[in-house]
């Protein structure tokens, strides 16, 4: 950070991505700062680009969270809630989901133990294996971060389908909108 102004970041790196601005936009938003810019020091001559968030740090706290098809009596459900839920506290929405879903795991026990291989079947014939993050031996979890809630139908009605060919008996579905974060179980 330059006298308290904005975030600097460095790369050495043949040309930026928009994985190098999303980055430097979570560090933004978890600094609170408004501005920052990202330098290039690998080419011939030094590039930069600026970087603005537009989105003010208590935006991201003030988000509803909603429960209509959520199963708590469903193993794992209220670690995953609770968990979910402080993070949010914490962190506030707008993050990349790698960042909630790398905690949840660590907070569930970490890759070793959440991250699992679940046999896909169509007519009883294995299609292959799929990795999920479990929540309980049959619950796996899913973090999306669908703004349009015309997407959500759609993406549960997918999982739906995936969860049927499975030995899954649900999948927690939580969607973590700017405003919105949607707790669903999908049978």
């Amino acid at each position: 950070m330059a006298a308290g102004g904005g975030v600097f970041e460095f790369k050495a790196v043949e040309r930026f991505v928009p994985r190098h601005r999303a980055q430097l936009l979570h560090f933004l938003l978890l600094t609170e700062q408004k501005h920052g810019m990202l330098v290039n020091i690998r080419p011939e001559r030094v590039e930069r680009e600026f970087v603005n968030s537009v989105l003010a740090f208590e935006d991201r706290f003030r988000f509803e969270p909603t429960f209509n098809a959520w199963d708590d009596a469903i193993p794992g459900t209220a670690i995953v809630r609770e968990t979910l839920l402080e993070l949010l506290s914490d962190w506030g929405t707008a993050l990349e989901l790698a960042l909630y879903e790398a905690a949840l795991t660590h907070f569930l026990g970490g890759d070793a133990v959440v991250l699992q291989k679940v046999c896909v079947e169509l007519d009883s014939v294995l299609l292959g294996e799929q990795p999920f993050r479990l929540a309980d031996e049959h619950v796996a979890f899913k973090l999306t971060a669908f703004e349009d809630p015309q997407s959500l139908p759609r993406f549960r009605i997918q999982s739906e389908r995936l969860v049927a060919h499975t030995d899954l008996t649900s999948l927690l579905w939580i969607n973590i909108a700017r405003d919105q974060v949607t707790f669903q179980t999908v049978p």
